[in-house]
């Protein structure tokens, strides 16, 4: 019971972070872990695929282009 207490408070330490820092993906994704920890698994798979969109808008515009996915796909069209 002692850990499952310290997941809750755990938890309440977390949502308060993210009213600072509500893009932190980082925070999210413990966000989504200490749900799952605590049994909240629909809460969890939300904060944890939230963190992940978090994420990809950080990555640079290039990253995300077609282009890097195109020359990613000819270099692995060489490899065969």
């Amino acid at each position: 019971m002692q850990i499952r207490r310290d997941y809750l408070r755990a938890r309440k330490v977390i949502e308060r972070l993210l009213v600072l820092s509500p893009d932190s993906p980082e925070e999210t994704r413990n966000l989504g872990l200490l749900y799952g920890a605590t049994g909240q698994f629909s809460a969890g798979d939300r904060a944890i695929g939230a963190s992940t969109c978090i994420a990809y808008q950080m990555l640079p515009m290039h990253t995300k282009s077609r282009e890097y996915v195109v020359a990613l796909t000819r270099s692995m069209a060489r490899w065969n």
